[in-house]
């Protein structure tokens, strides 16, 4: 049985400017659902990729100090 990634989660500053960057570099967004406490569950991928990039917002400090590593 072949093994593939899917789906894995990048921490970013912003939805809105993440969604763009990926959108203007032909990425395609799968998916865009509010949920609660403003967060998304938003999707991006390339446009006949497999493999999908959950962009999730960083909350706090903490989270905010690994975006880029």
């Amino acid at each position: 049985m072949p093994r593939r990634i899917t789906l894995f989660s990048l921490v970013v500053l912003d939805y809105y400017e993440a969604k763009a960057f990926f959108l203007s570099i032909s990425f395609t967004c799968r998916e865009d659902t509010p949920l609660s406490s403003g967060k998304r569950w938003l999707r991006v991928a390339p446009k006949d990729g497999e493999t999908e990039i959950l962009l999730a917002k960083a909350k706090g400090n903490r989270q905010v100090e690994v975006i880029g590593n």
